[in-house]
């Protein structure tokens, strides 16, 4: 029997697709820098996006998002976060202009992501 797979963070940019597997207890979204290093775990290269804009925790076996206090906040299914939100599998996530969606452990592991 294998390990079951972490939960991921589907990324959507500039054409592209990145995918982040969710293993750390805090996953850290934010703009980098230019030249300077990261503090992040994903970064969005968006002057509409906070250095810290927002994380993900994992809390035993569910995840939730919260806001960092960005000005143009974090967005789950269309609806601007005001507090900690617990994550479903499928979830769609906006950070600036930048689409994410979440897809849970179960779904990874039963080939869904």
């Amino acid at each position: 029997m294998t390990a079951p797979t972490a939960a991921q963070l589907v990324v959507w940019r500039n054409g592209d697709v990145e995918v982040f597997e969710l293993i750390p207890e805090v996953i850290r979204i934010g703009r980098k820098l230019p030249g300077g290093e990261s503090s992040v775990d994903v970064a969005i290269n968006s002057s509409l996006v906070a250095r810290e804009h927002a994380r993900i925790l994992r809390i035993q076996a569910e995840y939730w998002i919260e806001d960092g206090g960005s000005s143009g906040g974090t967005w789950v299914n269309g609806r601007q976060i005001q507090a900690p939100t617990m994550l479903q599998s499928d979830d769609r996530i906006r950070i600036g202009r930048t689409l994410m969606r979440f897809v849970s452990a179960l779904d990874t592991d039963a080939g869904h992501s």
